[in-house]
């Protein structure tokens, strides 16, 4: 079980799960207690929540609701050891000791002032549970209020919004204020009429959902982040047929109802989980240069470029170069040339900041050693070697002119500028070791250089020297 399937069941619970407290004295279902808090308990402590409508939810997700059928919201308990007739047991505790009543009911009047209808979404503490009780009660918001009531639950939440179906989306649509709709085409104003949307989908992502963004980087970002398989997909629609936009998070979200999209690709990622991924890898290669990176001598360095990132660039690289290059013709000699770029790219750093020298000086370094490692010049391409470690810091433009100079046959232009991508994406996608959103897809080179960026986070979390 990921954490992603974890946090997807404590957020599933619908209504009709809700279990009343009085019916479960403690009961333990699937070995999950499903309320710590009987219902004796919890009125000998409080005893203004007797003949209240208390529940439970039947994944944990929170130990007491209250709903009566237009207010839900959750009753923030924890337990406390209590000694009773010389046992020791646990019992309930109010969050908010000093004046338990007020402090609960405040929150959903808060709500009901705000959104004018009796709903506090922001403690019921399941996302599902949230947008089911909004269905329930949605005929009930003033329409005014309903694309602003949305648009909260929107915000707040990451699960449940599978269950809206088509005749909402349409409901909320219409009911979009005139400022509201100017709000949205003003933001909108510079996009082209038909944009270029993606949406994220990890294990547990609701599959064709109606959230999408502008930015691939955003999609990227949910496939990812929590998944061991994912996808992003890549759509056109209409400027017109949006529903909402929304970037004051910076993730240039688009809500649109599926139905509306013109165009649909789907990108599958890479996932060292899938058993036939490493089908055809080059495994013997890979070691023979981790013992050598294991074992070059090395100063002291930045955190950021050491052994282990220029292990994982080597790794992903040979990915890379096996399911990538089907048309370019790699023999020992070209893969003994990109291996020790791939490995040694980062030796002559000597700090983590911006360095375009880095690369030569990493290149003179290995040059010193190869001799003791056992290559020839017989067993490289010492002129592509250069070049690759050479630029593989500095802006690709400069770069593809120097390979336009330099005075080889085209064939092997081509071979050298598959092996300058492979290089640069490589390093790239270990990005994010700095974080998902470090890396920016838009400056991969390789058409399916995004397919990696699901394993890259794998290799980063697995990856051993």
């Amino acid at each position: 079980m990921t954490i992603a399937d974890i946090k997807k069941n404590i957020n599933s619970t619908h209504l009709s799960d809700l279990i009343p407290i009085k019916e479960l004295n403690g009961e333990v279902k699937d070995n999950y207690q499903l309320s710590y808090c009987t219902y004796e308990q919890i009125i000998n402590e409080y005893p203004f929540l007797k003949d209240e409508p208390l529940y439970a939810s039947p994944n944990g997700s929170n130990p007491c609701f209250y709903y009566d059928g237009k207010c839900l919201f959750s009753i923030p308990l924890y337990t406390t050891e209590k000694e009773i007739g010389g046992n020791i047991k646990p019992m309930p505790m109010f969050m908010c000791m000093k004046s338990p009543k007020e402090d609960y009911f405040e929150k959903v009047s808060y709500m009901k002032e705000k959104y004018k209808i009796e709903m506090c979404n922001l403690y019921i503490g399941d996302d599902t549970l949230s947008i089911d009780f909004f269905l329930s009660q949605i005929d009930n918001i003033p329409k005014n209020k309903l694309f602003e009531t949305v648009m909260h639950l929107y915000t707040s939440m990451d699960y449940g919004f599978g269950i809206l179906n088509e005749d909402v989306l349409n409901k909320i649509s219409s009911s979009r204020t005139k400022e509201q709709t100017e709000i949205m085409e003003n933001s909108l104003k510079n996009e082209p009429y038909i944009l270029t949307i993606y949406r994220g989908e990890g294990d547990s992502s609701t599959q064709d959902g109606f959230s999408y963004s502008l930015d691939i980087n955003v999609a990227n970002f949910f496939a990812t982040r929590l998944s061991s398989k994912a996808r992003i997909i890549k759509a056109k629609i209409k400027k017109e047929d949006v529903i909402w936009y929304e970037n004051d998070r910076g993730e240039k979200e688009v809500i649109i109802n599926p139905k509306d999209i013109l165009e649909r690709e789907v990108i599958e990622l890479y996932s060292a989980k899938s058993e036939s991924f490493f089908d055809g890898f080059s495994s013997d290669r890979y070691q023979i240069f981790r013992a050598m990176l294991n074992e070059f001598p090395l100063s002291k360095r930045g955190s950021d470029h050491n052994k282990l990132h220029m292990l994982r660039v080597l790794f992903l690289g040979l990915l890379m170069c096996d399911r990538e290059c089907d048309g370019t013709i790699f023999t020992n000699y070209d893969l003994n040339t990109l291996c020790l770029a791939l490995t040694f790219h980062d030796i002559g750093r000597v700090n983590d900041i911006d360095d375009e020298k880095h690369g030569i000086d990493s290149y003179n370094l290995l040059s010193n050693h190869l001799a003791s490692m056992g290559f020839t010049k017989e067993d490289y391409n010492d002129e592509f070697l250069r070049f690759l470690m050479k630029y593989h810091c500095i802006d690709d433009e400069i770069a593809i002119k120097e390979i336009k100079r330099m005075n080889i046959p085209i064939s092997q232009r081509a071979k050298l500028l598959t092996c300058f991508k492979i290089v640069k994406d490589a390093d790239a996608l270990d990005r994010v070791r700095f974080g998902i959103r470090e890396l920016d897809v838009n400056y991969l080179r390789l058409e399916n250089s995004i397919k990696y960026t699901l394993i890259a986070q794998q290799t980063f979390n697995s990856l051993k020297l």
